[in-house]
């Protein structure tokens, strides 16, 4: 994992981030689906948008980052 800033968040589209604070609040691929309005499909899409641009391989480390950055609370 990479030392990040507040700059590798910014990289990310606002629906990137928005994926990512829900997963930080611990919801599956399927219920950020259903609560952003689209499919689980296009949900891991993001995610794996997500942990490319944050140079990660799962849903743990990204929010790591995330917390890091001070994105979200731990």
């Amino acid at each position: 994992m990479q030392d990040l800033s507040g700059d590798a968040i910014a990289t990310l589209s606002q629906r990137e981030q928005d994926v990512l604070r829900l997963l930080a609040e611990g919801m599956t691929t399927k219920e950020i689906a259903e609560k952003l309005v689209i499919s689980p499909k296009t949900t891991s899409i993001h995610l794996w948008r997500i942990y490319q641009k944050l140079n990660v391989n799962n849903a743990v480390s990204a929010v790591r980052c995330a917390i890091k950055a001070g994105f979200v609370e731990p």
